[in-house]
């Protein structure tokens, strides 16, 4: 691979994936008890078309289990099915890769979940072509056959055989069904039992005529016949659902009727052709279409179903039949009201009494219902707007799916604000660990540290200068110690520098000028057990326990050593460390570990001469005992540094003076420091604090909640606990590591608290995981609690943040009566525009407009993120209401030359630009919008931007034009004509005031300098491929970034040497300001071929050259450009994606980073042929892999045996999940270009240990697993 100086690389990461959940499926996936009883089918599995979420619903919840990495291809059609003995159920889906996948999930190492394919069959070259069966499957309910169909022509049908000896599935080939004129609409399955042959309908076009056709499967024959088919008059049918069997008595052959959905109304038909029953559909409003979207069925008791449908207005029907036995025992159906919902794609219900809605996007939200009762029969249930009558909301899924604007709020931690559906709320997504403030007080000032005790007494020391302040923690109150005798602690006259638990009942408080020992005895009284002081005109500088060993270090630079023995008393060893005056200690540890039982065998010393040194404490060893074993250089003085145990690796954290966070591993047997890794956090030196026994995987869970929340004992005893590092600097970190991952994340802080001096543990009874007490920046003391632990398939917490009415509207909600209706308001308006601006030197202002879903209006709300603890609202004060009546198509915010001054414009539908000031009033919160006037254009306008305090505003007929203000309308100061061959102007960024990017709907982008001599936009560079842009954003004044309507990411430059002559002209232009020679004629005169070739073969003197280009399968509607994301080293682009999806692009700078990046990715997409040959190797040369009994625990479900011998019968593509090629996925519509794909690398990880090693050596000879799990972590900790 060659790489040039002038290349851009990126590495491309996504950061939350898409949340438009197209499958749904319920089943049984995960085994979670593992009892070998009848599984309950209370899963679900939704997919979006790039990765599967399972969920547990059987408590009333939506509790994920399991979420895939992202896929490499497109998911088409999925559904799940149980074979007849099976424990578990299986997935089925299609995809792009032309295969049909059988996927099933599995327990993996340290008891991960891992979806597994069982079986890839291919049935198509690709599936991207018209005739591939991907656009439908349907699956035998008995799951002894599946169909799979595409739109036009072909069919093809499976039969599946399920082992319940051996546990393994296994299909026929195909049985294919073509007719070269037809197109399918629709297929479901209709129910059936062993006794009978499977049987599915479509309903299909051919030669324009419409047909309901119903295919039989005969098993015996291995035949598919057309056993009926029904011609349908009405061409508005778009419904198809199968009845249970309601027509079959005894023994007689299966006779399935389905339902046929139609504007208005419904119709019952059965393959014998003896039913054709109408059902008309009840209208709330007889002059609206109503259409049937989705249907569920549920089984009742003696035989007996319960089948709700659902019309595009989001209301549900219950249908129910009987037969009338005055009527010929005739069959009569009736159609109900039950209630109202959100309109969903699919429904599931499930046997504990729950429903899942997968909702259109209508709210950001999926439902889980629970059934309050199924309707009376009989009686006509009374329509209510957004009242559930027989459902309730036992549980919600948030989602980002349509995700329209964005903004970024550039602080540490980063804020990504988004606008909810639902009304005067916003959706604020944070990449920080969350850490909730439980209480909160005022201390006195000058409060320096803070130690928590949990001994027989909870007890809390706070040091202050000259004193101590001790506090008890009982049943959950605190209060200063008071004790009926005298006090052994040191309390006045010293300043504490350590405070600690030793042995069994003895804590330990070091002063500046004494070490005093405090026994706790079986009464719970302490007495005074040692007083130890150090040499006259000598002080104590640091201290540091752990269980049985205790060591001080001296202000004449000498290490004292202690260790307890079994009576808890502390024995001095005579030795003394001493080290040279000009090298002060700063700071010493132990290795700390959540173990009450660890030994440390070596301590750390940090010194003011930039230097680490590990001495040796194993006594067994006199030769080393007290020695220094090795050293380490840094890059500035070590203000304090903690060694803590972790997995059974030591990690040695290190506060350097310059505020640099170092963080290595350490080896105990002879002290080497090695695997120094290093992150800039800001100005300030850090400090650190360790909090042991804390729970990576511990969510939050609101308030409203918490009855529905698992128990805190029950979870307690379920949490993984590791050792974490908080970070004290310019802000407040934390550092933890999760399966072989470290990060580095900042906390999210309570309002008024800006960072936390020092942090110690605080566990009590109500707070059993997690908690913390902290000195915050304010000087104030606050408990709270972790959670939300960044992860990298987790990696942002989202809170929804409502104004100030809205919150009192659902306070009042809350305190309505129990037993009144629940309200599930629709939305009734959608995100338009988010606009960031600065207003009296601050920046975090936030400007949201939203248009309405049913009329004319939009209406506009203000945000500031930086009042409260996430966002403080502003209202609305107009004279006449709080929205106005149009609809806003483009919005800028620009100052039009005026500093104090902010003015909106907005563009409407009629093709007028309104142009408001706007005035904020902090004290109330408010803001008023004031109307100046209105100004008429010429055509239509998608886009706006301020350029130079004015606003550029591009029409349809090919100007730009900047607009200033004026008295009664904008008045125009410029008008330029664009390229005759652009057609739309959707897109414009601006470059410092110098030049501005055009992006047309058709005609990618086009470059355009502003020639202050002509007053006008100089077009300068285009592009040679069309491109539908979405959005665009400049990275320098060469560089411009979009996205296009088919889910692309390019970057496009113009190059070095057109741009050294731009500038050269520019500035001798600039310099003789006499001349009127324009830039346009200086370029002619340079280049002389420009003369030809303008307009006749060029619109533009220069092109512009691809320098990006990868697929990331979501429609990019923001770029957001940070400088320094969270303190990284170089600026990062983030984007935002239409169906929810967040991810990062990140600029690869080393050239030794950019060739091990492309290694990794190289490697991992060649898996399947790189460990599968090594198997097929070792298999040749009689040998066994070289995989683990370990690693090999998910693989004991693909051996057979055959004549004696185990063969593995891992299907072709196991490790791609279908066998897609990943440079045709990422390279759908052009190839890649200069772009690393981080999904594909970080799946690296999951891998098991020995496939990982096989890699490894496939990309070099040297090259290690850690050596590739640092290049990937890296990216994370340090750049995002």
């Amino acid at each position: 691979m060659l790489l040039q100086n002038s290349d851009l690389y990126l590495y491309h990461l996504t950061l939350q994936t898409q949340s438009n959940y197209v499958h749904s499926a319920p089943g049984n996936f995960v085994d979670i008890a593992g009892t070998g009883k009848k599984p309950s089918s209370l899963q679900l599995c939704l997919a979006t078309e790039t990765h599967i979420e399972i969920y547990d619903v059987s408590k009333g919840t939506l509790r994920k289990l399991f979420q895939s990495p992202i896929f490499q291809f497109k998911i088409t059609q999925l559904k799940a099915f149980t074979p007849k003995g099976s424990r578990i159920s299986f997935i089925a889906l299609t995809s792009d890769a032309g295969n049909l996948t059988i996927l099933k999930c599995s327990y993996h190492q340290h008891s991960r979940i891992k979806l597994v394919p069982v079986i890839n069959e291919p049935f198509a070259r690709s599936g991207i072509r018209k005739n591939s069966p991907i656009s439908f499957m349907t699956i035998d309910s008995m799951a002894r056959c599946l169909t799979i169909s595409a739109v036009q022509q072909k069919k093809l049908l499976y039969l599946l055989d399920y082992s319940e000896r051996d546990d393994t599935l296994s299909i026929s080939s195909p049985l294919e069904v073509v007719n070269s004129n037809s197109f399918t609409l629709s297929m479901v399955d209709c129910p059936s039992n062993l006794n009978n042959n499977p049987i599915f309908t479509s309903i299909e076009i051919e030669n324009q005529n419409y047909f309901l056709i119903f295919y039989l499967l005969d098993l015996g024959l291995n035949h598919i016949i057309k056993k009926a088919f029904f011609k349908i008059s009405d061409p508005s049918v778009c419904f198809l659902f199968a009845l249970p069997n309601i027509l079959q008595h005894d023994q007689d052959p299966i006779n399935p009727c389905v339902l046929l959905g139609f504007n208005k109304y419904l119709l019952v038909k059965d393959m014998n052709g003896s039913i054709n029953i109408k059902i008309d559909m009840p209208s709330i409003d007889t002059n609206e279409d109503v259409f049937i979207i989705s249907a569920t069925m549920q089984k009742l008791k003696k035989n007996e179903y319960f089948i709700l449908l659902q019309s595009n207005r989001g209301h549900l029907y219950k249908l129910t039949h009987k037969f009338d036995a005055d009527d010929n025992n005739s069959l009569h159906f009736s159609m109900t009201f039950f209630d109202a919902i959100l309109p969903s794609s699919s429904m599931h219900i499930f046997k504990n009494g729950f429903m899942f809605t997968n909702s259109e996007y209508n709210d950001n939200k999926n439902y889980l219902f629970q059934f309050q009762s199924l309707g009376e029969e009989g009686e006509k249930q009374e329509y209510k707007p957004d009242i559930l009558q027989n459902l309730s909301i036992a549980s919600t899924q948030q989602k980002n799916n349509p995700l329209l604007s964005s903004s970024v709020n550039n602080s540490t931690p980063l804020q990504l604000i988004t606008s909810n559906s639902k009304e005067n709320t916003i959706t604020v997504l944070s990449n920080a660990t969350r850490f909730n403030n439980l209480i909160s007080t005022n201390l006195p000032p000058n409060v320096r540290n803070i130690w928590t005790i949990k001994a027989k007494h909870s007890l809390m020391f706070l040091s202050f200068i000259n004193s101590t302040m001790i506090l008890q923690i009982t049943n959950d109150s605190m209060e200063q110690l008071t004790l009926p005798y005298k006090s052994p602690f040191i309390e006045k006259d010293e300043m504490t520098i350590y405070v600690n638990k030793m042995g069994s009942n003895s804590i330990v408080q070091i002063c500046t000028n004494t070490l005093r020992q405090i026994h706790i005895d079986t009464n719970q009284t302490f007495t005074e057990k040692l007083n130890w002081f150090p040499p006259a005109g000598i002080h104590i500088t640091n201290a540091q326990c752990n269980d049985t060993q205790l060591i001080l270090s001296l202000s004449n630079n000498e290490i004292v050593y202690f260790q307890m023995d079994q009576s808890d008393s502390l024995m001095e060893y005579q030795r003394r460390l001493e080290f040279n005056d000009d090298e002060p200690i700063t700071s010493i540890s132990l290795i700390e570990s959540s173990s009450s039982t660890t030994f440390s065998n070596i301590m750390a010393i940090g010194t003011k001469g930039s230097l680490i040194k590990i001495v040796s404490l194993n006594s067994n060893d006199p030769d080393t005992f007290l020695e220094v074993v090795s050293l380490q250089t840094t890059l500035s003085a070590v203000n304090q540094l903690k060694l803590v145990s972790n997995n059974k690796t030591i990690k040695l954290h290190v506060g350097l003076d310059n505020g640099v966070y170092m963080n290595s591993n350490v080896n105990v047997k002879d002290g080497t420091i090695f695997d120094v890794r290093t992150k800039y956090l800001g100005p300030n030196p850090i400090t650190l604090s360790h909090l042991p026994s804390v729970s990576i995987l511990e969510r939050h869970t609101s308030n409203d909640d918490e009855d529905e929340s698992e128990d805190e004992d029950e979870k307690e005893q379920l949490a993984v606990k590791q050792n974490c590092i908080v970070i004290h600097g310019l802000n407040t970190w934390i550092s933890y590591n999760h399966e072989s991952l470290s990060y580095i994340r900042p906390l999210s802080m309570p309002h008024g608290t800006k960072y936390l001096k020092s942090v110690a543990p605080f566990v009590t009874e109500n707070v059993p995981l997690n908690g913390c007490v902290g000195l915050g920046s304010n000087g104030g003391l606050i408990i709270g609690k972790l959670d939300d632990f960044p992860l990298y398939h987790d990696w942002f917490h989202s809170d929804e943040v409502a104004d100030a009415e809205s919150e009192e509207e659902e306070d009042e909600e809350e305190d309505e009566d129990e037993d009144e209706d629940q309200i599930l308001k629709k939305a009734s308006y959608r995100n338009k525009k988010i606009l960031p601006f600065t207003h009296d030197n601050r920046t975090s202002y936030k400007l949201i407009i939203d248009n309405s879903l049913t009329d004319s209006k939009c209406k506009v709300r203000l945000v500031d993120m930086d009042t409260g603890e996430i966002g403080t609202y502003f209202g609305l004060t107009t004279p006449n209401s709080d929205s106005f009546d149009f609809k806003c198509k483009a919005a800028a915010i620009t100052k039009f030359g005026k500093l104090n001054d902010n003015y909106l414009v907005i563009a409407t539908e009629s093709n007028k630009l309104c142009t408001f000031q706007f005035f904020i009033k902090r004290k109330p919160r408010q803001f008023t919008l004031e109307l100046l006037h209105t100004t008429d254009v010429e055509g239509n306008v998608n886009c706006m931007i301020p350029f130079k305090d004015l606003l550029l505003v591009p029409y349809d007929d090919n100007f730009l034009v900047l607009y200033d203000l004026g008295k009664k309308q904008l008045l125009k100061r410029s008008i330029s004509k664009t390229l005759p061959s652009m057609t739309r102007i959707v897109q414009m960024a601006n470059w410092q005031d110098e030049r501005i990017a055009v992006g047309d709907i058709h005609q990618s982008v086009t470059l355009l300098h502003f020639d202050q001599r002509t007053n006008s936009f100089i077009p300068l560079a285009d592009d040679i491929t069309q491109r539908h842009v979405t959005s665009l954003a400049f990275l320098d004044k060469s560089t411009v970034i979009g996205g296009d309507r088919f889910g692309n990411v390019w970057t496009l430059r113009l190059a070095d040497e057109n741009e050294d002559v731009l500038n050269k002209l520019i500035a001798e232009l600039a310099a003789d300001q006499d001349s009127n020679v324009t830039l346009l004629k200086s370029l002619l005169r340079h280049d002389s071929n420009l003369r030809n070739k303008l307009p006749n073969i060029f619109e533009c003197p220069f092109k512009l050259t691809l320098m990006n280009h990868f697929f990331i399968n979501d429609i990019v509607m923001n770029f957001h450009i940070i400088e320094s994301l969270q303190m990284s080293d170089r600026p990062t682009i983030l984007y935002t994606g239409l169906q929810g999806s967040i991810g990062c692009l990140v600029p690869l700078l080393a050239k030794s980073q950019i060739t091990m990046l492309k290694k990794i990715e190289k490697a991992v997409s060649e898996a399947d042929d790189i460990l599968i040959l090594n198997r097929y190797m070792k298999k040749t040369d009689g040998n066994d892999s070289d995989l683990s009994d370990a690693d090999t625990a998910d693989a004991i479900d693909f051996t057979n045996t055959h004549h004696g011998k185990k063969e593995d019968t891992r299907p072709e593509g196991y490790y791609s999940i279908v066998g897609r090629d990943h440079s045709k996925y990422r390279g759908y519509y052009a190839p890649v270009r200069n772009t690393v794909d981080g999904d594909l690398c970080e799946s690296f990880l999951n891998f098991t240990s020995s496939e990982q090693t096989l890699l490894c050596r496939s990309i070099g000879k040297k090259v290690h697993t850690e050596d590739i799990q640092r290049y990937i972590n890296e990216i994370r900790t340090n750049y995002i």
